[in-house]
């Protein structure tokens, strides 16, 4: 399986325990930030390096979400 680069909703959901709404605020928060367009994404690196995450923890993270679904 190849690994995924962009971060979704709900995977922000699923790390930090938010609404669905306030997890599309924060990834438009940090895109705003980065002075992405909206139809670019925001990788998983960009989102941990914005709120300050460690990139191998979330990474971890998702992996286990994902082995779950």
């Amino acid at each position: 399986m190849i690994p995924r680069i962009v971060i979704r909703a709900e995977e922000v959901q699923a790390l930090e325990g938010c609404s669905a709404s306030t997890a599309y605020e924060r990834i438009r928060l940090a895109k705003a930030a980065l002075d992405k367009k909206p139809y670019q994404k925001l990788t998983i690196a960009e989102f941990c390096n914005y709120y300050g995450y460690d990139l191998e923890l979330v990474t971890d993270c998702l992996t286990n979400l994902q082995k779950a679904s």
